[in-house]
């Protein structure tokens, strides 16, 4: 509350200690999850008094649906595990990181990040997907290219490390954003998703807590543009050459529509360049005339080599 707040007599809230120093990783998330969970049975309907006989029917009902949901989560789990690992047996049943995962999944619990072997990072997304898992803890590499059935996101943190070798932190961008937050909500399952912001409790106090300009710049900041990452080299055309490629693939690629654009627009600013190239000849004879003209005949033809340069490039052909 507020006045919690404004005292600073306030005790501060007692922290299991499993939280006292705030997770570095997914693994430790979960292995937290795991510790906190140990000793607790799964929950359970007390048993209604046997003279209500009613009751005592629906809670013996509830309790074999139950035990048979666990089973069968056991077998389609046992099941998986000898399609998709069994073939790495025993090398890989020898590792910490495959006994630590396999025992989290037997709880429903995971945990996801780009450094797990692929083998056991490509398992726990097939649990995932199977519903086997109920709670995952994960980077952002679970939200890029993976439809997974999630109905909550929970983000501990806001930030990431800065790109490269730059020390630090920076606040997640509104595409890293809603690429995370996108995933709560099952496209014909969910009417609602649900994306909740749970800044990890730890020594670390407020630092992990975003600023409401952080927040706005996410959930309103603007979406960078679309960005090709293709390369058209010299060895990109002969390899298409070779297997008979024609131009007419390029053609539907995100790079031929920014080269056409970029084209369109050169091809606008040099007919604009061309028409004060004309408006100077015809103007009076001054040195700031002439200085005029040459810097307009400079700019069309560097117009005219961008423009050269890019419609190679749209077919194909880049020099």
């Amino acid at each position: 509350s507020t006045e919690h707040t404004r005292s600073a007599a306030t005790p501060q809230p007692r922290v299991h200690p499993w939280l006292s120093a705030p997770p570095r990783h997914a693994s430790t998330c979960a292995q937290v999850t795991l510790n906190l969970l140990g000793g607790v049975k799964p929950h359970r309907r007390h048993k209604p008094d046997e003279t209500d006989a009613a009751a005592l029917a629906a809670w013996e009902k509830a309790e074999q649906e139950r035990r048979g949901a666990v089973r069968t989560a056991e077998r389609v789990l046992q099941l998986m595990h000898q399609k998709h690992l069994q073939r790495y047996m025993p090398e890989l049943g020898r590792l910490d990181a495959y006994k630590e995962v396999m025992e989290l999944l037997s709880r429903g619990v995971a945990y996801h990040h780009s450094g797990m072997l692929p083998v056991l990072r490509e398992y726990v997304e097939l649990c995932f997907q199977q519903k086997l898992v109920k709670l995952v803890f994960a980077t952002e590499t679970l939200a890029v290219g993976v439809n997974m059935p999630a109905r909550t996101v929970v983000f501990s943190q806001l930030d990431k490390p800065n790109d490269g070798d730059t020390p630090g932190h920076r606040p997640l961008r509104p595409d890293e954003f809603w690429q995370m937050a996108g995933r709560a909500g099952r496209r014909g399952m969910d009417e609602l998703g649900y994306v909740i912001y749970a800044p990890t409790l730890s020594v670390a106090g407020l630092r992990n807590l975003a600023s409401p300009i952080e927040l706005r710049e996410m959930l309103c900041g603007r979406m960078p543009s679309a960005v090709s990452q293709l390369t058209v080299d010299r060895p990109f055309v002969l390899r298409h050459l070779q297997r008979d490629i024609g131009p007419e693939v390029l053609d539907r690629t995100l790079k031929n529509d920014s080269m056409r654009r970029r084209a369109a627009a050169i091809t606008t600013e040099i007919q604009a360049a061309m028409a004060a190239a004309r408006a100077g000849l015809e103007g009076p004879d001054s040195d700031a005339a002439a200085a005029r003209r040459i810097q307009a005949a400079d700019r069309c033809a560097s117009l005219a080599a961008h423009h050269s340069v890019s419609a190679c490039c749209s077919h194909g052909v880049c020099p």
